[in-house]
């Protein structure tokens, strides 16, 4: 995948939920590191959740606006290339 970085003056937060370390520790550290080259001037926040199977993403703004931009349990599945695609166009939807 080629580096694509999006560049953004608000300042905002993209928290990425997951479940249990089990086997999700190497795809967190790959979507926290895809995110910040994507986006820069994100905070990334990641939180383990009780919630199994979880690995939900939301772009929270500074006024607290939560957006869930991807969602595993909804059939998003983890991140590929066409997910990044997708993710990346959802992030810019909500900025």
């Amino acid at each position: 995948m080629s580096q694509v970085e999006f560049v953004s003056d608000r300042k905002f937060t993209i928290r990425l939920d997951y479940c249990s370390p089990g086997g999700m520790t190497n795809k967190v550290n790959i979507a926290k590191k895809i995110l910040k080259i994507a986006f820069p001037n994100a905070e990334i926040k990641c939180e383990m959740v009780s919630q199994a199977e979880a690995f939900e993403i939301y772009v929270v703004t500074e006024d607290g606006m939560e957006t869930l931009v991807h969602s595993r349990l909804k059939g998003d599945g983890y991140l590929d290339k066409v997910g990044c695609s997708k993710l990346f166009k959802n992030i810019q939807e909500v900025l």
